[in-house]
């Protein structure tokens, strides 16, 4: 079976490997549900830029009260 050199796996049993082609790398497993490495950069970046957006934003009318 065919597997694209781009896809990441969960290697669950390190037996599952065998047989494969010596020239597939063998990647880290990444999160559950981020299938190539395109959709898993977009979303972190996603994450970060969200994380950063409501941080700045707290700041900002937290510090920005009338007193």
């Amino acid at each position: 079976m065919f597997r694209p050199l781009s896809f990441h796996y969960l290697v669950l049993d390190p037996d599952s490997t065998k047989g494969r082609h010596h020239t597939e790398t063998r990647k880290k497993p990444q999160l559950i549900g981020f299938k190539d490495k395109k959709e898993s950069l977009s979303r972190s970046k996603i994450f970060i830029l969200h994380k950063l957006s409501t941080f700045l934003l707290s700041y900002i009318f937290d510090n920005n009260t009338v007193s």
